[in-house]
């Protein structure tokens, strides 16, 4: 069962939500359930200041950034979700005809960079609020934030907007190699089942044991 956008949960693959609640989002601004304000009536009495939620235009106005960050909630748990699809054919039916097709097709490289394309625009919006202040955000991380591993993780935690696009620039990057992968085991005939599953879990680490998987296959073939 699919979460609402507004919860805190892990980062992980297949299905997951950012983890991360801005500082700078206050409980209105997340649509969630607050504490009792008082609000004096005409009559003097107290009354309760209902909860507002993200998809209320005027709730646009009291967020710092351009748009909810609702346009990537959902996309998010969509892009975790399929991108097992890919994955599991090349691990269990590396030699089907349509995973082949498939993953021959350049295509299988252009969705996952127009869906990180989309949360990296999505991220510009939801987390500044003029082109300045984008400007500025875009300073501080390649020139502050690159120096220093806690102001890039600083900078990465400071709204679901940035750790969305950072996760989805992960797993689009490991796709993207698992599928060069895929296709040199079927070309040179080396096993890639293990190769990949590492490469789903470690990125690089896939890379190197299939290098190594690759050379000791065309040793025993010599």
């Amino acid at each position: 069962m699919v979460r609402p956008a507004t919860d805190s949960v892990g980062l992980t693959r297949c299905g997951a939500l950012p983890s991360v609640t801005p500082a700078r989002y206050g409980p209105s601004c997340l649509g969630v359930r607050t504490a009792r304000r008082p609000e004096t009536a005409s009559s003097g009495a107290l009354q309760l200041r209902p909860p507002t939620a993200l998809r209320h235009a005027s709730q646009h106005i009291r967020c710092r950034g351009l748009v909810s960050p609702d346009i990537i909630a959902q996309p998010f748990v969509i892009a975790n979700s399929a991108v097992c699809i890919p994955w599991l054919m090349m691990v269990l039916a590396p030699k089907w005809s349509i995973t082949q097709k498939v993953f021959k097709s350049e295509w299988s490289m252009i969705v996952p960079g127009l869906v990180f394309a989309y949360f990296f625009v999505a991220a510009a919006f939801i987390e500044t609020s003029s082109p300045i202040e984008l400007l500025q955000k875009v300073k501080f991380l390649f020139i502050d934030a690159i120096a220093d591993p806690e102001k890039m993780r600083e900078f990465l935690s400071s709204g679901p907007g940035y750790a969305a696009q950072d996760w989805i620039h992960l797993i689009a990057w490991d796709l993207i190699g698992g599928r060069w992968i895929y296709l040199d085991g079927l070309d040179k005939k080396v096993p890639t089942w293990h190769s990949l599953l590492i490469t789903f879990g470690g990125g690089p680490l896939g890379l190197l044991v299939h290098f190594v998987t690759r050379s000791l296959s065309q040793k025993q073939q010599d």
